[in-house]
């Protein structure tokens, strides 16, 4: 199909070029966006807590006794509010 003179990118004016320019960009941040929140609406924004989810069969965990599903309160008698300072404590540890 030809292309007729008016039809042209370069006989546009400019600010239609520069928009058609700008677009492009726009669209590919448009669509990260609207592909992140699909995500996030699918698995939701992970939440934290100080419930053990899982135990490895002979790991640290299951040999000091602890369980699928045990909450974890306290680490050598601090009483832990925060599970980010769970995690950094365990982390941390050599065990």
């Amino acid at each position: 199909e030809e292309v007729t003179e008016e039809q042209r990118f370069d006989k546009k004016s400019l600010g239609i070029r520069a928009l058609i320019v700008a677009l492009g960009p726009f669209m590919n941040i448009a669509t990260a966006v609207v592909i992140f929140s699909f995500i996030f609406f699918i698995n939701g924004i992970p939440v934290v807590t100080n419930s053990v989810s899982t135990v490895i069969e002979n790991g640290p965990a299951e040999q000091a006794g602890i369980f699928s599903g045990d909450k974890i309160i306290a680490i050598n008698s601090i009483k832990m509010e925060d599970p980010n300072i769970i995690a950094n404590i365990i982390n941390k540890s050599s065990g």
